[in-house]
């Protein structure tokens, strides 16, 4: 006679439309044999049955077969990308980041080409993931520099302020200056870890983003500046020495060890425009005519 448990398993995977599993206890990897044996040799309809044993819509099936069809999708890398991308908005919120989680495995399985597919899933998990789900995609989509989610993740910050500082991060690694202006905000709002990160991240990106840097140097707030002042000080620039001394002179006292640090790179790139000069001279001045 089966137990409870045994019963509350067959019924649950009954109305999945799966084969229950007979034995007490519950033999995981039977079931999944089975199921993919009902599911047919069609590799998205076997994804689709897993997907229903690792996050099922009713109660029921016991934890250790969900922990099993979850590492069949895992193990079906590259075959199980498309499925899970559709299923992140399927599945009940609490699962999405599980699903994520289990998305992001399976890619890494892979050893050759990139699906067509993984990013814009990532980008579609952070658009309807819950927040957890964002958490675990936003960096996945840094990784790779995918500038088409930029907007996206930009839309996520405001959305979920506690994912703020996850996708400020996000957006230095990913390098496009399209960001600057929010991660200007992020930096001059002031706010203790969204402020640094902001400035980093302006730092990385480079080029236009290091403007709003050398403007904080100004900030009435010492956080502000400080924030800026350590992250300009190791992309720091020619162009950038008239700002350099400008905190020197206006805000030494702010911290000594970074004013230090500051004067040092200053006196280094300030010997570097010497030199620049010094060449550019030479090389326009006319030649000596020879007797």
């Amino acid at each position: 006679m089966r137990s409870l448990r045994s019963f509350a398993v067959a019924s649950a995977l009954l109305s999945l439309g799966l084969p229950p599993c007979a034995a007490d206890p519950v033999d995981p990897d039977r079931v999944i044999t089975e199921t993919l044996a009902q599911a047919g040799e069609e590799i998205s309809k076997q994804c689709q049955a897993l997907v229903r044993l690792a996050w099922p819509d009713a109660p029921g099936v016991a934890p250790e077969i969900s922990a099993r069809a979850r590492a069949e999708l895992v193990a079906f890398g590259e075959r199980a990308i498309t499925t899970l991308r559709i299923s992140v908005r399927k599945v009940k919120p609490q699962y999405q980041a599980d699903l994520v989680r289990t998305y992001i495995e399976a890619f890494r399985q892979m050893s050759s080409r990139m699906p067509p597919d993984y990013l814009a899933g990532l980008e579609e998990a952070v658009w309807f993931g819950s927040e957890e789900a964002k958490r675990i995609a936003v960096p996945e989509l840094a990784r790779f520099r995918y500038r088409p989610a930029l907007l996206t993740i930009i839309d996520a910050a405001h959305e979920v302020p506690a994912l703020n500082q996850v996708c400020i991060e996000a957006l230095g690694r990913i390098g496009d200056e399209r960001a600057r202006f929010f991660l200007e905000k992020a930096l001059n709002d002031g706010t203790p870890g969204a402020a640094e990160a902001a400035a980093v991240s302006l730092a990385q990106i480079g080029g236009r983003a290091l403007l709003p840097l050398k403007a904080a140097l100004r900030a009435d707030s010492r956080l502000v500046r400080l924030s800026a002042a350590r992250a300009l000080l190791p992309v720091a620039r020619v162009e950038d020495l008239s700002s350099l001394f400008e905190y020197l002179e206006e805000h030494s006292r702010d911290d000594p060890g970074t004013s230090e640090a500051i004067r040092q790179a200053a006196i280094m790139l300030d010997k570097q425009r010497q030199a620049q000069e010094a060449s550019a001279a030479a090389s326009s001045a006319p030649e000596e005519k020879t007797p």
